[in-house]
């Protein structure tokens, strides 16, 4: 079964990263929690949507070989890897991590960069498979999208800029089209349409009469 990876930021005043004498820490993920507004596109077509994952979804995810890295570049901005310099916890509220720094450059200047409060969130690198998620459509035509299973966590740590591209979402937006729901709701928006068309030409034929009956009434004045 293929598997699929996808990038992911969480600001919020839980996952903003700490120092701790020479370790790198705190929450990667919350659990229950709604992301922010994530945008993607899918045929042309604009999608808006949440997403929010449960603790169980990482019931069963390897954490085997988590590394930890800055804004996703585990190649060059490498600090440490599990299970000698990095330790990954959970608990009620999450993921969390814990990571010794290397006594290197790259070392010296998370820890400036961190004490001065520069990194916006965590950043964490999973992989999911077809069928791990699920899709519910609101109101107001956005989504919420549930991440019911992790296979796997590849890598995690700070970021700079949590801003996602659409090759971030191209998963998320595969995954709602092979849903279905995308498509009854170009339907839905096609009925829409035409009932609204239909109205309008029933309102602009209405007006026509009204005006061809008032021009009579004027005429045998």
């Amino acid at each position: 079964m293929e598997g699929f990876f996808e990038n992911r930021a969480v600001i919020s005043e839980l996952t903003k990263p700490v120092i701790k004498g020479k370790y790198l820490s705190g929450y990667w993920l919350p659990f229950n929690v709604l992301s922010e507004t994530l945008v993607g596109e899918r045929a042309g077509q604009k999608i808006v949507f949440r997403e929010i994952i449960p603790s169980s979804a990482l019931d069963v995810a390897d954490l085997s070989n988590v590394k930890c890295c800055l804004n996703h570049d585990d190649k060059n901005e490498f600090l440490g890897r599990v299970p000698n310099t990095l330790k990954i916890g959970k608990d009620d509220r999450g993921m969390t991590f814990e990571c010794e720094l290397p006594n290197l450059e790259i070392g010296i200047k998370v820890i400036e960069f961190t004490n001065r409060g520069d990194y916006q969130g965590n950043s964490f690198r999973y992989l999911t498979m077809a069928g791990d998620d699920t899709w519910e459509r609101q109101s107001d035509n956005t989504y919420i999208r549930t991440v019911n299973r992790i296979r796997a966590i590849v890598h995690i740590g700070p970021v700079f800029d949590p801003a996602f591209t659409q090759t971030d979402l191209t998963v998320a937006m595969r995954s709602l089209e092979e849903s279905g729901m995308l498509e009854e709701q170009d339907i839905e928006v096609e009925e829409e349409k035409e009932i609204e068309d239909l109205s309008k030409d029933y309102m602009r034929k209405g007006l026509k009469a009204m005006r061809g009956r008032k021009i009579d009434i004027m005429g045998k004045y």
